[in-house]
């Protein structure tokens, strides 16, 4: 895989499983917020605030309490209609560092927003961070349109962290830096899974008939299978296909015998495969995304009379930490904390806890670990702060293992593990992931 022909491809995936993430369900408000093991839902009874902030001020290096005097500006681009859960997930950051944590250097964070709709908003809000002599750190919530426009404007004028990559600007940009390890992590470490963990040597694929699926599937899945000498049959559909379209997939696939079913698509459609696997008989080994145990599938889990939450003996990826299994040490249990108390609807859309919202909040809470790493009256300078993002190795807040940013061909993707957990008989289980400290690292030669 080289250079932009494959991150071109990849961005559309991303903006396949961005409109996933985008269409998750919302958590019923903020004060449904603690997510317990198991059930999706949220807790009653979240982790004492102590111990989050323990948590929280270790990370950060805040001081208890809350921020006083002049604000520390940082400029934040999103696309709300698109992403509200991103805008929402960074307002909570902030609300709650500067409530609980000291702000930065005692100072409080303030957003300087700008919402994007269209490219030419993109242009435009680059040229607004650009000009504002206050900031020297802009957050990238989430884009799938105007990101070129954006980093032409922005680039070598402000230092700038992305929250969520979502186009193929986002993965090859010289200008900023992201510390997830996004789509190509995610997508190409579900067929490393395959290999590594269930020594699969045939996979089946049921993939969206896209160019974003169809580039997926042929340069990301399959040279890792490919390596692996796995035999890979993927079959292409359109994601408005019906239960029964995909009843006929997973027949041509081969998924009934194969070793493993390798699929990415919206909740919509996750249910659809539920329903067409369930019509069948066969119980085929499904590596997914979390968007299969979104809140519109469990819905819909519930409305069939299933005993189980998610469709059962699925293994679902992720940034290396699953929200079903919240722990303290990669902050999850202070993210749902936090974002229960803090989070608020972004117009008409209601607060979502899964999606952008997780990944977003961490990208803030690591913006003001570094500023503070670099002292407050220091991190005033785009050399200084891009330096630092650049030399930030983690680990950062819910994404697995260590960062390494400049690595070809996405240069701007600094995350190189990820982890998949299975719902198994009722149960969460960490299979390869931070929990169990066996995550999936991209980084490694395939066997």
């Amino acid at each position: 895989m080289r250079g932009r022909s494959v991150a071109g491809a990849l961005a559309l995936s991303s903006l396949l499983l961005a409109a996933a993430c985008s269409s998750s369900g919302s958590s019923g408000g903020a004060a449904n917020a603690a997510g317990g093991a198991g059930t999706g839902e949220v807790s009653s009874a979240p982790v004492a605030n102590s111990d989050n902030n323990a948590w929280a001020l270790r990370y950060t290096g805040g001081t208890a309490g809350p921020a006083k005097g002049t604000p520390y500006k940082i400029g934040f681009v999103s696309q709300d209609t698109f992403l509200p859960s991103a805008t929402q997930g960074a307002r909570a950051a902030v609300a709650y560092v500067d409530a609980e944590l000291g702000g930065v250097g005692g100072r409080p964070i303030e957003l300087v927003s700008c919402s994007v709709n269209v490219p030419e908003d993109a242009a435009r809000c680059g040229a607004q961070m650009a000009n504002d002599a206050s900031l020297s750190l802009v957050i990238v919530g989430g884009l799938s349109v105007g990101n070129k426009e954006f980093y032409d404007a922005v680039g070598g004028r402000k230092a700038i962290l992305i929250g969520n990559a979502l186009a193929s600007e986002d993965f090859v940009t010289t200008r900023g830096v992201a510390y997830t390890a996004g789509s190509p992590g995610v997508l190409m470490g579900m067929a490393r899974f395959a290999v590594e963990e269930l020594k699969a040597r045939t996979v089946a694929g049921i993939v969206p008939d896209t160019p974003a699926g169809r580039a997926a599937a042929q340069q990301l899945v399959k040279p890792i299978l490919d390596a692996a000498k796995v035999k890979f049959r993927p079959v292409f559909i359109s994601l408005q296909a019906t239960t029964p379209d995909l009843t006929t997939a997973l027949q041509a696939s081969g998924a009934g015998s194969a070793d493993a079913l390798i699929t990415a698509f919206p909740p919509s459609s996750c249910i659809s495969m539920y329903d067409a696997i369930r019509s069948l008989g066969i119980k085929p080994k499904v590596i997914t995304t979390d968007q299969c145990a979104d809140v519109p599938v469990r819905a819909h889990l519930k409305s069939v009379g299933a005993t189980d939450t998610v469709p059962d003996g699925w293994y679902y990826a992720n940034y290396g930490y699953n929200f079903d299994l919240p722990d303290v040490d990669s902050g999850m249990k202070t993210y749902q904390y936090a974002a229960a108390k803090y989070a608020k609807p972004l117009g008409s859309a209601p607060v979502e806890l899964r999606g952008f919202s997780g990944p977003t909040f961490g990208t803030v809470m690591t913006a003001a670990k570094i500023v503070n790493q670099l002292g407050v009256d220091k991190a005033t300078s785009f050399d200084v702060v891009d330096r630092a993002l650049r030399a930030f190795t983690g680990p950062a807040m819910l994404q697995v293992g260590p960062l390494k940013c400049g690595q070809a061909p996405f240069v701007a993707v600094c995350g190189h593990q990820i982890g998949v957990a299975q719902y198994a008989g009722g149960k969460w289980t960490s299979v390869r992931d931070g929990l169990n400290g066996k995550p999936v690292n991209l980084l490694a030669p395939v066997s």
